[in-house]
Order: C-alpha cells, then sequence, then structure tokens
C-alpha cells in the first residue's frame, strides 16, 4: 500500500513542479523582453533628447560644475577609430553629440527621463544613471533602487571621446506581467488545482478500497482457517476407522478418503502462504528431514490419488540411500507436493515422472522432471506469478487455479533458497530446487 502513497505524492509533485517551471519559464521570457525593450527605449529616447537638445541655446552655467569639454574638430576616421565595431550612423551621431557638447548643450537627464518614462509605459521600474569619463555615477534619475535592479543595459557613450555615459538599470513588476499572462497563468493554476484534487481523490479511494480489501482478506483468511478444524477431526476419525474396521474394502475406501481429506487440508494451506505472501514471513520450524522419505510419502498420496491416470512417478537414487537435510517438513512437502502434482496433471496418460535428491556441499539438490506438455518459451517467464496458468489445447479443461508455482518459489526462497526451470512445448519440463541446509 505505501507504494501507491509514494507513487501519488511523487505524481502530485511531479505535476507542480511542471507547471511551476512553465509559469517560471514565462516570467524568463516576459523578463527578456522587457529587457530588450529598455535597451530599444533607450537608444530611442538617446536620440529624441540630442534632437530637442539641440535646439537649444546654450544656457550659461555660470555657478555650477561645467563639464570640461576639450576643441572638438570633424575627425571622421578618429572617431571610428574610439568606436570600433560601430556604424557609420552611430559614428555621425555622436560625432553630433561631439558639436553639441562643445557648444555647452550637454544631456539633459530629467529631459531624458521624461521621454523615457513616456516610453516605456510603466511596464517596469527603472534608473537612468549618468557617468562620468571615469565611469563613476555623477546623476540619478527615475525611481528604481539600482542596487536591487534584475537589469543593467551596457554603458552608452555620449560622443566620441567618451566624456559621459548613460546607462538603465531596470526592476520588473509583477503586476504588469500577471495582467499580460493572465490566462495561461489561470490555465496552469486551474490545472494544477484539478490534477491535485483528481490524485488526492484517487488516493483516498485507494486508501478506502485497500481498507475494506484488508477486512475481507482477514475475513477470507480466518474463514479458511477455520476449515481446517473440522478436517482434522475428520482424519482422525478416518485414522480411527482405519484402524478398527476390519473390512478390506472399507479399509481401502477409508483409506482414500484421508488421502483426500489432507490433500484438501494441504490446499488450505495453500491458500493461507499466499495470503499472508506479501504481509509477513514464513516462520520456518527446520529439522533434519529425510528427503528419500518425504517424496516416497508423497508419491504414494498421488499414487492413490491419480489411480485412474496412469503414471509411474521413478525416485532417484535407490531406496536405502538417505538424503538428510534442515528444512520445514510440512512447507518442503507442499513444494514437492505440487511440483510433482502438476508434473502429472498436465501430461497425457503414461507420464514418465522422475524425482532426483541430492545432498552436495552443504546444499540441497532437488529436480523434478518429466515428459509431459511442456511450456513454451513466452510463458516460462510467468508461470511463478500468481494466477497464471498455462494456456492449453481448447479441447483441455483448466487444472488448478494457479497459486502452486508461486507458493513453491515463495517457500523455496524462505529457505534461502531457488528455484528454476528448463521446458520445451511437447517434451516435458524439468525444475530444480538448490536450498542451502
Amino acid at each position: 500500500m505505501k507504494k501507491f502513497y509514494y507513487i501519488t505524492c511523487i505524481a502530485t509533485l511531479a505535476i507542480i513542479g511542471l507547471q511551476l517551471f512553465y509559469i517560471h519559464s514565462l516570467y524568463v521570457n516576459y523578463c527578456s523582453v522587457l529587457h530588450q525593450k529598455a535597451e530599444e527605449a533607450l537608444v530611442l529616447s538617446l536620440d529624441k533628447e540630442f534632437s530637442l537638445r539641440k535646439g537649444k541655446r546654450p544656457s550659461d552655467k555660470s555657478g555650477e560644475a561645467v563639464l570640461q569639454i576639450e576643441s572638438f574638430h570633424l575627425d571622421l576616421d578618429g572617431a571610428r577609430d574610439r568606436m570600433p565595431g560601430a556604424s557609420t550612423g552611430d559614428v555621425l551621431q555622436q560625432i553630433r553629440q561631439d558639436f553639441a557638447m562643445e557648444r555647452g548643450l550637454t544631456l539633459e537627464l530629467s529631459l531624458l527621463d521624461s521621454i523615457y518614462s513616456s516610453a516605456i509605459k510603466g511596464l517596469f521600474d527603472y534608473s537612468l544613471i549618468l557617468y562620468d569619463r571615469n565611469k563613476q555615477p555623477v546623476e540619478v534619475a527615475g525611481a528604481a533602487d539600482t542596487l536591487s535592479a534584475d537589469f543593467s543595459s551596457v554603458l552608452h557613450p555620449i560622443g566620441t571621446h567618451g566624456y559621459q555615459y548613460i546607462q538603465v538599470k531596470t526592476s520588473v513588476l509583477l503586476s504588469p506581467f500577471i495582467r499580460e499572462e493572465a490566462w495561461a497563468l489561470f490555465l496552469s493554476v486551474a490545472f494544477m488545482a484539478i490534477a491535485c484534487i483528481t490524485l488526492l481523490f484517487q488516493f483516498i479511494v485507494i486508501r478506502r478500497k485497500t481498507r475494506l480489501l484488508n477486512k475481507q482478506e482477514e475475513s477470507v483468511n480466518g474463514t479458511i482457517h477455520d476449515l481446517k478444524a473440522p478436517l482434522n477431526s475428520a482424519i482422525t476419525v478416518m485414522s480411527y476407522l482405519a484402524m478398527t474396521v476390519k473390512e478390506q474394502s472399507v479399509q481401502e475406501i477409508v483409506r482414500l478418503s484421508s488421502q483426500n481429506l489432507k490433500h484438501l487440508v494441504s490446499n488450505i494451506d495453500s491458500l493461507l502462504i499466499m495470503a499472508r505472501r506479501n504481509r509477513k514471513k514464513l516462520v520456518l520450524n527446520r529439522t533434519e528431514v529425510n528427503i528419500r522419505t518425504l517424496v516416497e510419502q508423497v508419491k504414494t498420496e498421488l499414487d492413490i490419488l491419480y489411480q485412474e491416470k496412469p503414471h509411474q512417478i521413478i525416485i532417484v537414487p535407490p531406496a536405502d540411500t538417505p538424503i538428510l537435510a534442515y528444512v520445514d517438513y510440512m512447507y518442503m512437502e507442499n513444494v514437492l507436493r505440487n511440483l510433482m502434482e502438476n508434473a502429472i496433471k498436465y501430461a497425457d496418460d503414461n507420464v514418465k515422472v522422475t524425482v532426483d535428491a541430492t545432498v552436495d556441499n552443504h546444499s540441497l539438490h532437488l529436480s523434478v522432471s518429466d515428459n509431459g506438455w511442456g511450456i513454451s518459451p513466452s510463458d516460462l517467464k510467468k508461470i511463478f506469478e500468481p494466477f497464471f496458468q498455462v494456456p492449453q489445447e481448447h479441447n483441455l479443461p483448466k487444472k488448478g487455479y494457479g497459486i502452486g508455482l508461486t507458493q513453491a518459489k515463495y517457500i523455496v526462497e524462505e529457505h534461502g533458497g531457488r528455484i528454476g526451470v528448463q521446458s520445451e512445448r511437447r517434451k516435458g519440463s524439468c525444475f530444480t530446487i538448490i536450498i542451502p541446509c
């Protein structure tokens, strides 16, 4: 259940993160456009300011700090050298600035501020900063705090001799950005809200269904477990009848009934193991078990159960060779029963099943092979999945419920071992088990 919580949380965070990244991209693009506008507006404002300034008469600046300007003369080649990379039009414009300053018509920052303010139409806060020839600020106009500005233009020279420079620093306002991108922001926030609400609803439904499923599982598991008590009582009665009844025919019926009841108890144990597989580990009661004796016991039971189907179960090595391993007797019997019974069920008449068991290098090696129907390569990858059944011919009825091999794999892995299979269609299968003991 926890993985669903994690998936829901990760999906929610991913959606929020993507939308925030989208909004941030919108904002960055908006700022980039504004910065370009700020630069272009400054260039145009400088041209307008110069046009207005050059038409004025030089004012008497006695008593004020006067810009120290050398005598200018038209030197186009020298101006080009002082402005490398500039176009001829820009060089000529700056030469005109030189002549204007020579006449005492220096840049009027207040006039430039007025022109610039009209050009940008309140899109952002700004500061216009006038620098001297040493590139030290001497005058500031505008409203923005130059220290918190998020964009600074290049220094634009006033004239070709570098006696004055002008620069604009801007701070982007959120309100124009919100107004311009209102629909995109609204749709993005709405998408985030809908997605988060949907995921939250899904989270709540999954949690509610999981609680209900857990209660149902507990009820079913309890019911299944309670079935074992009357069945064990019936097995005890059958054992008592087998000891007291003298007639051979009745004893055979009692023995067969007892075997069927034990098989039913084994199926109940399988269901309980599958139900608890994802919740808790098996509690193994490891004891020294003679695997040879265990295989013979399972063989006897299956011979009785499938006495109407011709088959042959061969046990290797011979009977006088004990095979001792520290395993859980009940669970290992369950594994052997599943593998041997599958070999008989999924085969034609006269199937031959071979069980080979050895102990080598402190490991139990078990193999159950047959010459039955076999398994196709595409199905081999799925046979240990819960409730998977190998597709059979249309005229063959389905056998079992698809939990035996899943249970066998689970039990073997809880013993610290591993299980594998090799099979070929129409040539049979061979299941191998290795368990450290």
